[in-house]
């Protein structure tokens, strides 16, 4: 045997174990970069769009990684081949689509993609389908092809049965926000909205199903047939083979030509890090530092958009977003900054505050926002700030509109023989009380501050976009759609994933610095993990789960999810500001 080799594998495990000896760089000369390989990755989860803490790491798989991994099976010559485990993405299309374009460019290398699934569902399919040389399903699976439904719940009448009456409004002929909390069943003018997104969708997943080699005109009779079991996914020609995951990962090490399959880790290991990162991560700070000098930014903006100053579990409050981006718009290192967003919107003023920060930023430097699965409401206000708009065909844009009101419990008050006295001096001081209806005068009002919220929506677009209130409008009054849809109204520019958006990024330095597109680009992420402190504080505090969502988990005895936990949580933020650019509805799409 080669004598450095053979020190080489006696000193690695050494170095690993060392407490306090640091962490010398081996990479370039360790056998995993020196030995041909192909590499195993776990997809059965779908990645998660938000920042993980320290704690609990490793039970989270988040897409930033992912896609760092699958730039490095691009760029390393030992890395053969993949081998992909997918499993159901929900309703995730744009994440498997921003997966689906990054696979794609390990393909163009040359090197064989395989993927194996247990259960796979329309979403899934959208990632496999375009990004895989072979497809094989385990004999005892499913495929859960079965085309595009849009879900919702109408709580209406089961409000006035415990004489509670949600008086919201809508500024948005499509708007729909309200009539989850209002109505008994859907509307024609939001039926005809989800009508469009649903049809958009499932255009997307036709022309995954094309990609397998099927004509345009037999896609709807063979979607109608599913969903499949392994035997006839494969009459149907939907998958390559019928087997388990070893016979699988053997056909990828036969066609990448390597000795094994290693599977790759998607999550960090604390086990390399030393002592004085452990510790250094107990008192606040990071294990290691991030990159200095001239670089760009990748920050995310996920979850329901909350007015609050302290940082929570997703990145979607108002305070922590605004000081960073004022960072950004001050560092003149960072030349360049992609937005992330995947968000049904939420609060009207943090929007607006969020907007103006990504506006500030966007007059010093580019900033490029990539839509994940969506970017609603509020989410495209904030969007609408930027330089450019990148989304994916599936990805959900638009719900231009503003829902307001109060719920008011007159009767179950009335019900429970419970007197309310309510005395004012003004004669709207009281307006906000959940104790009584509106007055006509107090509607009055609020409606005309929904419209001058509305106004202020379209405006804000038109200022980012560069479009007249005119423009904007075939693409307003609430309705929602995907992408590619989306572009041809002018609300996005590019249909394309985060892969691009980080990519235009890089050119953008590389021109401000002189130096060629494709040269080494450091990227800094936001936020950082939370440490385990931080953590363990936000478990502590419940967070995202609101006081009336709690009690109506107590009054049925479950947990709520869907619909439901979503109605819940409208609630508390209404009665926070009494008015919302948020999605209509929770939209489960599958």
């Amino acid at each position: 045997m080669n004598r450095n080799l053979l020190l080489l594998m006696l000193t690695v495990p050494l170095w690993q174990g060392c407490i306090g000896c640091g962490s010398p760089n081996v990479d370039a000369t360790s056998l995993e970069s020196i030995l041909p390989t192909a590499w195993e990755i776990n997809l059965r989860n779908a990645p998660s769009e938000a920042a993980s803490g320290e704690l609990f790491a490793d039970r989270v798989v988040q897409l930033d990684r992912v896609l760092e991994v699958l730039d490095e099976a691009v760029n390393r010559d030992n890395v053969r081949g993949l081998f992909l485990r997918v499993g159901p993405f929900g309703g995730n299309y744009g994440l498997a689509q921003d997966l689906s374009d990054a696979i794609n460019l390990v393909r163009e290398r040359d090197k064989p993609v395989h993927c194996h699934f247990e259960v796979a569902d329309n979403a899934a399919w959208t990632l496999l389908a375009p990004s895989c040389d072979r497809i094989s399903m385990t004999p005892a699976g499913q495929l859960d092809l079965v085309g595009i439904a849009a879900q919702a719940a109408f709580l209406g009448g089961m409000l006035s049965e415990f004489g509670v009456r949600a008086d919201l409004m809508q500024v948005g002929r499509y708007k729909g926000a309200a009539e989850p909390m209002t109505e008994a069943e859907m509307t024609p003018d939001v039926r005809t909205s989800l009508e469009t997104l649903v049809g958009g969708l499932y255009d997307g997943l036709s022309s995954a199903v094309q990609a397998r080699g099927r004509d345009a005109a037999e896609v709807d009779d063979l979607i109608n047939r599913g969903p499949f079991d392994a035997g006839q996914a494969r009459d149907e020609r939907l998958v390559d083979d019928v087997g388990f995951d070893d016979e699988a990962r053997e056909h990828l090490r036969l066609a990448a030509g390597v000795a094994r399959v290693r599977p790759k880790s998607l999550t960090r290991n604390s086990s390399e890090g030393s002592l004085e990162d452990l510790i250094q991560i107990l008192a606040g700070g990071g294990a290691e530092g991030g990159p200095q000098g001239s670089r760009i930014a990748v920050a995310r903006l996920s979850g329901t958009i909350t007015d609050a100053d302290q940082r929570g579990a997703d990145s979607g409050r108002s305070g922590p977003f605004v000081r960073q981006m004022r960072e950004f718009a001050d560092d003149n290192d960072i030349r360049a900054v992609v937005l992330r967003i995947d968000s049904p919107g939420g609060s009207a003023l943090a929007s607006d505050r969020m907007w103006h920060a990504v506006r500030r930023v966007a007059g010093r430097k580019p900033v490029i926002v990539s839509v994940g699965n969506m970017a609603a409401s509020g989410g495209y206000y904030i969007a609408s700030a930027a330089t450019r708009i990148l989304a994916q065909p599936s990805s959900l844009v638009g719900s231009i509109g503003v829902v307001g009101g109060k719920v008011e419990f007159s009767g179950l008050v009335e019900d429970a023989d419970i007197g309310v006295e309510i005395i004012q001096r003004g004669q709207n001081a009281a307006w906000s009380s959940p104790l009584r209806p509106f007055t006509p005068e107090e509607r009055v009002r609020v409606e005309r501050m929904m419209t001058r919220t509305y106004d202020r929506f379209i405006r804000r677009i038109a200022t980012g976009r560069d479009m007249t209130p005119e423009e904007i409008a075939p693409g307003a009054e609430g309705r929602i759609m995907v992408g590619t849809q989306a572009l041809e109204l002018g609300l996005v520019d590019e249909i394309a994933g985060l892969t691009t958006a980080i990519r235009q990024a890089c050119d953008a330095r590389a021109e401000a610095e002189g130096a060629a597109s494709d040269s080494f680009c450091p990227v800094e992420y936001w936020p950082r993990p939370l440490n385990p402190f931080e953590e363990l504080s936000e478990l502590m505090q419940e967070p995202g789960v609101s006081a009336p969502r709690r009690a109506l988990e107590r009054s049925v005895g479950v947990p709520l999810s869907g619909e439901l936990a979503y109605g819940a949580d409208l609630l508390r933020l209404l009665h926070q500001e009494h008015m919302l650019l948020a999605l209509p509805f929770s939209l489960q799409i599958r």
